[in-house]
This record gives C-alpha cells, sequence and structure tokens, in this order.
C-alpha cells in the first residue's frame, strides 16, 4: 500500500534548503514586515537560503510561486492570509514543491486548521523540522483550493466585499456585506449531482468543504478529513433566508436548524446546475457561478502543518 498521511522523505535532508517567503504587505497585520523579516532571519540562523519576494497587486502571488518552482525551491512560504495561501498553491499542486504558511492575514483559518504558529520562533523552527503532509485540494475548472468552496448567500456576500472595503474593516466587512445581501435574498433550486446520483433541492447556502473551519472559528463540516479523498457537502436549504447576521450565523454553525432544512454527503465529484446562474467561491474568492463542476484531487499538495495538524488528517498506514 502506498503511504499516506505522513510524509517520511520530507526528514531525509536531501533537499537543499532554500525557502521563497512569498509576501502580501497589505494582507491583515500592520507588523506583517516585521514578522516576514524576523522568520527570514531566525531561518538563516539555521543554515536556510531564504529569499523574500512581495507582491504588489492581485495575481503575483501565484506567479512568483510558479517561478520558484520553475527554480526548484522546496520550499515555498505563503506571508499573508487564506487569500494569499489560495494564489501560491495554484503552481504548487502536483509540484512536490512544500507549502508553508505564515498567518499574518485578516482570515487565518489554514492555520488555524492545521495548528500554525504566527510566531516568529516557533514558525522558524516548525518550517526547519519539515513536519509535512500530503493533502488533497479541491478543483473548480483551472483552479484549485484548499478549504471550502460554497455556493449561495455566503458566494454572494464574498462577492460584495470590496478590497477596499476588507483593508478598512477587515473580517467585520464581510459582516457588513452579509447583512445587506440577507435583507433580500431568496433561495434557489439546483440539480446536484454527487458522483454521478442526482438530487434537487432549494437551497439557501452549499458548503463543499476539504477542511471543517469557515467564517471564523464556526465548523459546520466537522467531520471533514483533508486527506480522505473526497469533499463533504452541507447543504442548508429553504426559500427564504432570515434577517440579520446572527440568524445566519446559527444557519452556518447548523445549530438549532430544523433537520429536515440540513443536507449532509460526500463525493468526490460534484456538479451543480441551476436555472438562474447563483454566486460560487472558494477560499474566500470569487470563482464564478453556476454551472460548476467541484471535485477533489487526491494528495495533491504537501503542506507543513503543526502538532499533528489538528485532526484535520486521517489515520494512514505509513
Amino acid at each position: 500500500m502506498e503511504p499516506r498521511g505522513l510524509d517520511r522523505t520530507a526528514f531525509v535532508d536531501e533537499r537543499p534548503r532554500r525557502a521563497l517567503i512569498v509576501h502580501n504587505p497589505v494582507s491583515g497585520r500592520a507588523s506583517s514586515h516585521r514578522l516576514v523579516g524576523e522568520v527570514a532571519s531566525r531561518l538563516r540562523r539555521r543554515g536556510w537560503t531564504v529569499e523574500v519576494a512581495p507582491t504588489q497587486r492581485g495575481g503575483d502571488a501565484t506567479a512568483i510561486a510558479l517561478e520558484a518552482v520553475r527554480d526548484r525551491y522546496p520550499l515555498v512560504v505563503a506571508a499573508g492570509g487564506d487569500g494569499t495561501i489560495n494564489e501560491v498553491l495554484q503552481p504548487l499542486v502536483g509540484s512536490g514543491v512544500t507549502l508553508g504558511v505564515l498567518p499574518v492575514g485578516t482570515v487565518n483559518l489554514w492555520a488555524s486548521e492545521t495548528e500554525t504558529p504566527s510566531d516568529p520562533g516557533r514558525l522558524a523552527a516548525l518550517l526547519d523540522r519539515r513536519s509535512e503532509r500530503w493533502v488533497d485540494v479541491g478543483q473548480i475548472g483551472s483552479r484549485y483550493f484548499l478549504l471550502m468552496a460554497s455556493v449561495g448567500f455566503d458566494a454572494a456576500v464574498v462577492a460584495a466585499v470590496s478590497g477596499r472595503l476588507k483593508k478598512r474593516f477587515g473580517r467585520f466587512s464581510y459582516a457588513m456585506a452579509a447583512s445587506n445581501v440577507a435583507l433580500g435574498y431568496r433561495g434557489t433550486p439546483i440539480r446536484l449531482r454527487l458522483d454521478g446520483r442526482e438530487t434537487r433541492m432549494n437551497i439557501l447556502v452549499l458548503l463543499i468543504g476539504n477542511t471543517r473551519r469557515y467564517a471564523g472559528n464556526w465548523r459546520p463540516i466537522r467531520q471533514a478529513i483533508a486527506d480522505d479523498g473526497a469533499l463533504d457537502v452541507l447543504a442548508i436549504r429553504g426559500d427564504r433566508l432570515w434577517a440579520g447576521i446572527p440568524q445566519v450565523g446559527t444557519l452556518l454553525r447548523a445549530a438549532s436548524v430544523e433537520p429536515g432544512a440540513l443536507f449532509r454527503s460526500r463525493a468526490s465529484d460534484i456538479e451543480i446546475e441551476s436555472e438562474a446562474p447563483i454566486p460560487v467561491q472558494m477560499d474566500g474568492d470569487v470563482a464564478g457561478s453556476t454551472p460548476a463542476r467541484i471535485i477533489a484531487v487526491t494528495r495533491a499538495l504537501r503542506v507543513v502543518v503543526g502538532g499533528n495538524g489538528g485532526g484535520l488528517f486521517g489515520a494512514h498506514d505509513e
């Protein structure tokens, strides 16, 4: 059986100790410049050759990461939030290059999922240890996601959050946009195919999770495992969204909701169709609209994790 889970080859120090840090300087924390510099310095003291490449505009992180793959860097560190991570991982999928993160963004769900520290000393030690796992990713068209994709209300909220609003208000910008979108939002009928099995329903939100966390500390898909070769599906069915952010939060937590309002499943190939286009998002960025096909790409990306990855990974034969 092919080994899964912990990548033992990562601990054989045959790869060059070279790292590229892709830094989004406008993401999240004002102290990100200092933190990036400290991590780079600490890695250099451990014998690493480290380069720091700042981004200037959207898409730069992907272009820089692609050059790192071509230059055969063994480790690329995304310094930013989940949006920066999503940009960086695109050319890393299938390359064998390891993704590390320095969580300095507005939202840092992946770092929380994998118990990745933001303290420079602890993070440098973690990167130096090369404690790595193989992880699945989801794919929509030609792009990949690491955390979660969704269709419906929350994707409409993501589309409503401008870069200017996000920079000014941080994560609160999503709550502001949600309150506006919620006022007139209605559920939409869809045709959903899960590995070829078709069902129809009226949805408010359809979540497709590779991981568990969403919108902060909520875990609407608590059973998700990031290396099981499938994506977990949670549909919140209904016609009219409750007004107000607290009620929306209740729905996303899947708490205090009538059982008939929820649909749960899992699949590796998901197709979503609707009469009218519905917004789609992945990892917090707009990803078009329906119709959409979402597939699981198994063990496609190597990632640095803290501890045991916070229980996000399954127990596999070594």
